[in-house]
């Protein structure tokens, strides 16, 4: 074998292994979520975590760089302020040690600050926490009435009887009713925010449940939910008139 043969070899391996270094590095950095990294240029702080009587989590600025507030949201588990500058602690200033904003978060879930370069679009988790499933709201219902009269059926009156609720953003609870009559199904729903009260849905209130086919041995199934928008069930209990 000439030498000029054998130099070839040496080279063609060479080459082989850099490319394989090189894919596998490119590969690592997708698979562990790298790619989302943050610019050089951002600030390094800690951040503590902490869960509210209410159940919202308070994030606070530990200790090290500043933050331009406008730069910031939450991602994951938040359930607000998830677009840039929406943090209205924050927003408008420089976030330091010390400062803190509140986000309500999804139990069970990874509550994630963004940080978000002002030169362009590169973005970065500078900060994340594992929300316990405890953030959520808690629940629970007493009984169920239902009125004997005629005339109380077919205007939907129903009553559940001591709702109870702790933990629960802004002090309150979103309660849906829906009934299954033969003929079809029909709801009502609306905010409640006295727990350990009754809840009373009728037409007097504009949030019966207005169906002419209310009768005995019916499903009333009574969902709980943290908003309106029903991102979080917080129970579903069912009741046979």
């Amino acid at each position: 074998m000439r030498s000029e043969d054998a130099v070839s070899s040496v080279i063609s391996v060479v080459l082989m292994v850099g490319i394989v270094v090189i894919l596998g590095a490119v590969v690592s950095v997708f698979a562990l979520g790298i790619g989302e990294s943050v610019d050089s240029t951002a600030p390094s702080a800690t951040f503590e975590f902490e869960v509210q009587a209410n159940g919202d989590v308070q994030v606070t600025h530990a200790s090290g760089d500043s933050f331009d507030g406008d730069q910031l949201r939450f991602a994951g588990a938040a359930l607000e302020k998830t677009s840039v500058g929406s943090i209205n602690e924050w927003s408008g200033g420089d976030v330091t040690a010390g400062d803190s904003a509140t986000v309500n978060a999804k139990g069970g879930d990874t509550l994630r600050l963004i940080w978000q370069s002002p030169k362009d679009d590169t973005t970065g988790t500078i900060a994340q926490y594992d929300v316990p499933n405890s953030a959520n709201p808690q629940a629970s219902i007493g009984g169920f009435g239902y009125p004997a009269s005629h005339d109380a059926r077919i205007n939907g009156k129903v009553t559940i009887k001591n709702l109870q609720f702790s933990r629960a953003h802004d002090d309150r609870v979103y309660v849906t009713v829906e009934d299954e009559p033969a003929g079809g199904s029909t709801s009502a729903a609306r905010y409640f925010d006295s727990s350990g009260d009754d809840l009373i849905f009728s037409d007097a209130t504009g949030s019966g449940l207005t169906d002419q086919n209310i009768g005995s041995s019916e499903t009333i199934t009574v969902t709980i939910y943290e908003t309106d928008k029903k991102q979080v069930r917080v129970m579903t209990a069912t009741f046979v008139t």
